[in-house]
């Protein structure tokens, strides 16, 4: 998945990306409800994307790429673009991102002088 922004992945020379990955890859994790009511912070489930079924976006695994090698793959056919969120998504997905990466620590955090 595509996080940055429109602008900013038409001007940067990098990208940053989510993997979608299959909803059937977590049948047999523990935390399977959860995903699907998308509790647990760190990942995003989609239930219906168009021509993928549901996938599971990995927000912990963010990464950036060249914005020249994404381009290349996607005039090789290699990178597809298949869906697009809808506006409560894209809401929903600032939400999600926001509680993975700027939540508030817990008091256990000892950050020291």
């Amino acid at each position: 998945m595509l996080l940055s922004n429109t602008c900013d992945a038409t001007n940067d020379d990098s990208i940053l990306l989510a993997p979608a990955l299959p909803y059937e890859a977590f049948q047999d994790d523990p935390r399977l409800a959860q995903i699907r009511t998308n509790i647990v912070y760190s990942l995003f489930f989609l239930p219906n994307v168009p021509a993928l079924n549901g996938r599971i976006i990995d927000l912990s695994l963010i990464h950036s790429v060249a914005r020249d090698f994404l381009v290349d793959n996607i005039q090789r056919g290699v990178v597809h673009r298949v869906s697009s969120l809808s506006q409560l998504g894209y809401y929903f997905l600032l939400s999600k991102l926001t509680v993975h990466l700027l939540r508030p620590e817990t008091n256990e955090i000892n950050r020291g002088p």
